[in-house]
């Protein structure tokens, strides 16, 4: 995804610059640099690999066992009280027809042209290859005459252009993610089934998180723990902060909750400049969402 390790970890620390945070303590990404890691690739077990695994875990010694039997009774624990707090938060027809089953991604393969139209003889835009060093991956939301028309991950919020079709790699994804600024709730769903139910600190009154649909632009490697295991960075840019710390841009990010943990659990908090900011467990269970997955913000 990103082209050379000295180029990754300046372009990692450019884009954690970027991106909107809370609290004067964490405005200062550039002392930082120094602590920019990129994320560990995690391992996934094919169906072959798995009776092998179990295997390996009916060897292992009894107080491996004993810590084994302990951590699958925690998660027994956790995940009983999953239903009870989706109850909670019940989504509406309206909210859910919102949300993608699966998605047709558009990757670019070039430096391409952008039309106003599906027709149109003279592009009016280009779209690089690269987004701040992350191969371009585009949500495809329409097809017209050999010409997809996709999302767009600049300003202004919610931009969309035309493309040919034959400048781009495709894939798919199930994953899709909804967020609710009222009930400041966090929804990931998978094939338009819902997986996660989540409270998020979201941007506070002066600094809304901006409303609409946008997608995951890129994975930034975090520049500490605050920020959890990684940083998603969206489509979407603050509508009241045009100028980061002189960076001329303002992402909107998905990451850890920078020390607001208490003010998070259980319902969520107003208490960023835009960004959503997950407990970290929560977090884990998205950071694998491909480039390009949806992100729709919604007030309810």
């Amino acid at each position: 995804m990103r082209r050379g390790s000295a180029a990754s970890a300046a372009l990692a620390v450019l884009v954690v610059g970027l991106l909107v945070t809370v609290g004067v303590q964490h405005t200062r990404h550039a002392q930082a640099v120094a602590s920019v890691r990129a994320p560990q690739p995690v391992v996934q077990l094919t169906a072959d690999q798995i009776p092998a695994a179990r295997h390996n875990q009916q060897t292992t010694t009894s107080n491996s066992v004993g810590r084994q039997s302990a951590a699958r009774t925690e998660a027994k624990s956790a995940a009983s009280s999953v239903p009870a707090q989706q109850s909670k938060y019940p989504l509406s027809a309206r909210l859910k027809a919102l949300v993608p089953k699966s998605t047709l991604l558009a990757h670019l393969l070039k430096k391409t042209a952008g039309y106003r139209t599906a027709t149109s003889k003279h592009p009016n835009m280009h779209i690089p290859q690269y987004w701040y060093g992350y191969r371009t991956v585009l949500p495809i939301i329409a097809q017209k005459n050999h010409r997809l028309k996709v999302r767009l991950e600049r300003r202004p919020n919610g931009s969309t252009t035309w493309i040919r079709d034959s400048v781009v790699g495709y894939s798919t994804t199930k994953d899709a993610i909804l967020i609710d600024l009222k009930y400041r709730r966090l929804f990931f769903f998978k094939g338009g089934h819902r997986k996660l139910s989540a409270p998020v600190g979201i941007g506070a009154p002066g600094d809304p998180t901006p409303v609409g649909s946008y997608f995951v632009a890129f994975h930034a490697p975090p520049p500490n723990s605050g920020y959890g295991s990684v940083i998603l960075a969206t489509s979407a840019h603050s509508t009241t902060i045009k100028d980061f710390e002189g960076l001329k841009d303002a992402i909107v990010g998905i990451h850890g909750p920078l020390g607001e943990e208490a003010a998070i659990n259980p319902n969520g908090a107003r208490v960023s400049h835009g960004c959503i900011r997950m407990l970290n467990p929560d977090l884990n269970k998205i950071r694998h969402v491909p480039n390009g997955t949806p992100v729709i913000i919604v007030k309810h």
